[in-house]
C-alpha cells in the first residue's frame, strides 16, 4: 500500500510539473506599417503544434516556457521569437529583405555595402507583368537594359544588350546565371511565378568573377524555394486576351479612292511624258484595269472611271462586296491567352519543400502563331546537422512556337502585305458573276492571281494557313547543393549543376502557292541537342576585427557542354499532310555536326568594410577556354572596387532630411571567347581548319571551309564605373546615377583575306571599340499603406558606341556583321 501512495505521488508530481512548464502565450502580428497581419503561421519549432492570427491579427497558445515560435506569412520574411506573454511581433515583406540583400556572383551582398553597380527585380514586380518571357518584363525595369525582340511574336526570343554593343564578330549577349549555374537556353522556359528575383550585374566589381563569360554583363535569376511553416497552397489563372497593341498607320481601304489615286497617276504620267496622249484622261481610263489588273464593278474596264476622272456609279459584282478586301481582319485576329499557376511549400523541422506546375498557352493576334509552355519544379533542402546543409532541386519545361513559315521577300510579312496590298484586290477567288469559287473539299478558294500589282502569284492568307514552322524544346535542370560549415569563420559549399535542352524544328513550305510551290513543297528539319554540366567549389571566410570586417573567398569550377546538330530538307511532298522527310521525294540538303566546349576557372575575391563606411573589394580569375588554342587558353581577368558611405560621416550625420548617400567606383578586365563564324554559327574551335563537302547534285567536293588560327586569344574588356546612390525624405526621393565607359580591346575578328588560300577570311585579335555613357535611375515613394503603394519611377541611359581601330578594309566599307 505504502509502495502505491508513492508511486501515485510521484506520477502526481509529474503530472504538476508537466503542467506547469507550459506557459499562455499571446500577441499581435503586424507589418511594417502597423497594419495587422490576418492568419499568419504560429508554430511552436520543432513541433507541428500552432495557431493562426484571427482578424485583428491577435493569437493565443499554450507553449513550452522559453519556447521559440516561428511566424511566417505568404510574401513575408518569417521569424523566429522567444515566446513571451503579450507579444508584438512586426513582420517585414521579402521585398524589404529584398531591398537591402541582392544576390551576386556566387553569393549574396548588402546593396549598402556593394561596390559595384547591380540591379534587382523581385518576385512581385516580374508577376505583374503578362509576358511569356521572364526577359520582357525587365523592359523599362532596368537603366541600361535592352531588350529587343526581332518579330514580337507569342514566344520569341528576346536579345538582351548590357550598355551597348560589346563586339563586331563575338557575342554582345550577357551571361545567364540560374541558380548559380550558365544557362545556355531560352529564358521563356522559365516559368516568371517560379522566379525569386533576377539581377542584372553591369560593372567590373560585380561581374569579372565570371572572367571568361562576363564581359557583357551577367543577368542572375534566382528561383523560388520552400519556405517554413505550414503547408502554403497557392494557385492563380489568368485569362486575357491579345491583340495589336498599335493602330495601323492612316491606309487606304476604299477601292473607289485607290481607282481614283490610280486613274490620277497615269493621266499625270502621260501628260507629263515626253510625247503625251492627245487626251491624257481618256488614256488613264483605257488602261487603268490593265495597270492593276482586277476590275471589281459591274462594268466595262474603261468605264471604272471616266475620261473625266469621275468614278463609275456601279455596284460591286462580288457576293460578299462588303469584305471581299478584309485583308487585316483575316490576318489579325484578336487571341485567348491563358495561364494557371499551382504552388505548394511546408517547412517541417528542418527542411523545407517548394513544388510548382504551371501551364501557358498564349495564341499570337497574327493568323497561326502561339506559344504553350508546361513547366514543373520541385525543390527540397535539408539541414542534416547544424554543420552540415543540403539541397537539391529539378526543373522539367515543354515548349512550342508555332508560326507560319518564313518565305522570300516582303510577302510573308504580314505588317508589310496588309500596308501594301491594294483595297481592290480580293481574299478569294470569284466566277465571273462575283460568287466566291469553292474547291472539292467545300471549301473557299483563295485569290493568288499573277495579275496583281502587289503580292502577284502569292496570297499570305492561304500561305499561312498552309505553310507551318514548328519549333518544340524540352528543358532539363538538375541542381545539387551541399554547404558546409567549418570552424574559424570558414564555409564550404559547391555546387553541381546539369543542364539538358532537346529541340525539335519543322519547317514546311506547301506544294500549291510561294516558295515552295516551284519544287512540289519543302520540309526542313532540325534535331539538336545541348547538355552541359557545371561545378563549382567555394570556401568562404568571414573575420571581423575592431574597425574592420573582412570577407574571402577562394573557388574552382568546370563547364563542360556537348552540342549534337542534324539538319535536312526533302522536295517534292507526297503527302502535305504527312510533315515527315518519308513523304517527300528529293532529298535537298543534309548535315550534321557534334561540338563540345570547356572552361575551367579559378578564382578569389577579398572584401573589407572599414567602420561600415568604407569598403573594398578586389577580385582575380585564371579562365581556360577550348575555344583557344592550348598555348593560348589560359586568360587573366580581375576587377577592384570601393565605396564610401558619405552619410555616416559626421558632417552629414544631421542633414535630417539625407536618409543616405553613397559613392562607388570599379575598374577591372574581364574576357569573351564567343566567336561567330561568318555564317552566324558559333566557332567552337577556330584555331583549326575546317573542311567540307559539298554536292552539285551529280559529285560531291571535298574543299576547305573555314581557316584557323593558332595565335587567336581572348577579346579583352576593360570596364570602369563611377556611380553615386542617394535617398531622401525617408524614401520619398532615391536614385542612382552611373558613368561608364568600356574599352574592347584585341576584338574577335573574321578579316577577309585573298581567295587564293583556298578562304575567305581568318579568325584573328583586331580592332578597338569603346562604349561611353551615364544611365539613372529615379524612384519616388508617394505613398504606402497596408493595401496601396503608390511607387513613381524613371530611368534612361545614353551612351556612345564608337570603333576605335579597325583592318584598313573596313575603314571605308563598314561593318556587314557582329
Amino acid at each position: 500500500m505504502k509502495r502505491k501512495l508513492m508511486l501515485f505521488l510521484s506520477l502526481l508530481l509529474i503530472s504538476v510539473g508537466v503542467a506547469t512548464a507550459q506557459t499562455q502565450v499571446s500577441g499581435v502580428v503586424v507589418d511594417e506599417t502597423g497594419e495587422t497581419v490576418i492568419g499568419a503561421t504560429i508554430l511552436i519549432k520543432g513541433t507541428s503544434q500552432g495557431t493562426v492570427t484571427d482578424y485583428d491579427g491577435n493569437f493565443a497558445l499554450s507553449a513550452p516556457a522559453n519556447a521559440t515560435l516561428v511566424i511566417s506569412y505568404v510574401g513575408m520574411v518569417s521569424q523566429e521569437v522567444t515566446a513571451t506573454p503579450n507579444m508584438r511581433v512586426v513582420m517585414l515583406g521579402d521585398s524589404e529583405i529584398l531591398d537591402d540583400i541582392i544576390v551576386v556572383a556566387y553569393g549574396t551582398a548588402r546593396k549598402s555595402t556593394f561596390t559595384g553597380s547591380a540591379v534587382s527585380i523581385d518576385s512581385k514586380k516580374i508577376e505583374k507583368m503578362q509576358v511569356a518571357d521572364a526577359s520582357k518584363a525587365l523592359e523599362g525595369m532596368v537603366p541600361g537594359l535592352s531588350v529587343t525582340s526581332s518579330t514580337g511574336r507569342a514566344g520569341a526570343a528576346t536579345t538582351m544588350r548590357i550598355r551597348g554593343i560589346g563586339s563586331l564578330n563575338a557575342s554582345s549577349s550577357p551571361l545567364i546565371i540560374l541558380d548559380g549555374a550558365p544557362f545556355s537556353g531560352e529564358i521563356n522556359s522559365i516559368n516568371s511565378k517560379d522566379i525569386e528575383s533576377i539581377n542584372v550585374l553591369k560593372d567590373a566589381a560585380s561581374a569579372a568573377l565570371y572572367g571568361a563569360r562576363g564581359a557583357n554583363g551577367v543577368i542572375l535569376i534566382t528561383t523560388k524555394g520552400g519556405k517554413e511553416g505550414r503547408a502554403q497552397v497557392s494557385f492563380d489563372a489568368r485569362i486575357g486576351q491579345n491583340r495589336r497593341g498599335v493602330p495601323e498607320y492612316d491606309v487606304m481601304t476604299d477601292p473607289g479612292d485607290y481607282y481614283l489615286m490610280t486613274w490620277e497617276s497615269l493621266k499625270n504620267r502621260q501628260t507629263y511624258s515626253d510625247a503625251p496622249e492627245a487626251n491624257p484622261g481618256q488614256w488613264a481610263s483605257n488602261n487603268l484595269i490593265s495597270e492593276l489588273g482586277y476590275n471589281i464593278y459591274n462594268t466595262p474596264n474603261n468605264q471604272v472611271v471616266n475620261a473625266n476622272g469621275e468614278l463609275t456609279t456601279a455596284p460591286i459584282k462580288y457576293e460578299d462586296a462588303n469584305s471581299f478586301n478584309d485583308w487585316i481582319g483575316q490576318l489579325y485576329d484578336p487571341q485567348l491567352r491563358q495561364e494557371y499557376n499551382l504552388s505548394v511549400t511546408k517547412g517541417f523541422e528542418k527542411s523545407k519543400v517548394y513544388f510548382s506546375v504551371g501551364y501557358l498557352d498564349d495564341k499570337g493576334f497574327n493568323l497561326n502563331t502561339g506559344f504553350q509552355r508546361l513547366t514543373t519544379r520541385l525543390s527540397f533542402d535539408t539541414e542534416i546537422y547544424d554543420w552540415f546543409k543540403v539541397s537539391a532541386s529539378s526543373q522539367l519545361a515543354n515548349t512550342e512556337t508555332t508560326n507560319a513559315a518564313s518565305e522570300s521577300g516582303n510577302f510573308s510579312n504580314t505588317f508589310m502585305w496588309t500596308r501594301n496590298i491594294a483595297p481592290i484586290y480580293p481574299v478569294y477567288k470569284h466566277d465571273a458573276d462575283g460568287k466566291i469559287l469553292i474547291d472539292n473539299n467545300g471549301e473557299p478558294v483563295y485569290d493568288d492571281s499573277i495579275t496583281r500589282a502587289y503580292g502577284g502569284g502569292s496570297n499570305l492568307i492561304k500561305q499561312t494557313n498552309l505553310n507551318t514552322q514548328q519549333n518544340k524544346q524540352f528543358y532539363l535542370t538538375q541542381n545539387f547543393r551541399a554547404d558546409v560549415t567549418l570552424p574559424y569563420g570558414m564555409k564550404f559549399n559547391t555546387t553541381a549543376t546539369f543542364n539538358g535542352n532537346w529541340w525539335r524544328y519543322t519547317d514546311f513550305l506547301n506544294p500549291l502557292v510561294g516558295d515552295g510551290q516551284a519544287y512540289g513543297g519543302i520540309i526542313s528539319k532540325e534535331a539538336n541537342q545541348f547538355q552541359s554540366l557545371n561545378w563549382n567549389q567555394i570556401l568562404t571566410w568571414n573575420k571581423e576585427f575592431d574597425l574592420i570586417k573582412l570577407q574571402g573567398m577562394l573557388g574552382h569550377e568546370y563547364f563542360t557542354q556537348t552540342a549534337d546538330y542534324m539538319n535536312g530538307e526533302k522536295r517534292g511532298m507526297l503527302d502535305p499532310e504527312l510533315l515527315e522527310f518519308q513523304s517527300a521525294a528529293t532529298i535537298s540538303g543534309l548535315n550534321s555536326y557534334a561540338r563540345e566546349y570547356n572552361v575551367e576557372g579559378f578564382f578569389g575575391q577579398l572584401t573589407a568594410d572599414l567602420e561600415d563606411k568604407y569598403y573594398l573589394s578586389a577580385s582575380l580569375r585564371r579562365d581556360a577556354s577550348s575555344v583557344f588554342h592550348p598555348d593560348h587558353r589560359w586568360g587573366t581577368f580581375w576587377s577592384v572596387g570601393a565605396s564610401w558611405r558619405m552619410k555616416e560621416e559626421p558632417f552629414l550625420q544631421d542633414v535630417e532630411a539625407l536618409d543616405n548617400l553613397k559613392l562607388r567606383a570599379s575598374y577591372g578586365a574581364q574576357g569573351n571567347d564567343y566567336l561567330f563564324l561568318p555564317n552566324g554559327v558559333r566557332s567552337y574551335t577556330p584555331y583549326t581548319n575546317l573542311y567540307a563537302i559539298s554536292s552539285t547534285g551529280t559529285e560531291s567536293i571535298y574543299g576547305p571551309s573555314y581557316k584557323g588560327n593558332k595565335e587567336i586569344t581572348w577579346e579583352k574588356n576593360l570596364n570602369f564605373n563611377l556611380g553615386v546612390e542617394f535617398s531622401f525624405l525617408d524614401g520619398l526621393i532615391a536614385g542612382e546615377l552611373d558613368f561608364f565607359k568600356r574599352k574592347t580591346s584585341d576584338m574577335l575578328f573574321n578579316l577577309p583575306i585573298p581567295s587564293t588560300t583556298g578562304f575567305s577570311s581568318e579568325p584573328v585579335n583586331f580592332g578597338e571599340m569603346e562604349n561611353t555613357g551615364f544611365e539613372f535611375n529615379l524612384t519616388s515613394n508617394v505613398y504606402r499603406s497596408k493595401n496601396t503603394s503608390v511607387l513613381l519611377g524613371v530611368n534612361g541611359t545614353t551612351y556612345k558606341n564608337k570603333v576605335l581601330s579597325l583592318p584598313e578594309d573596313f575603314r571605308e566599307e563598314g561593318i556587314t556583321q557582329g
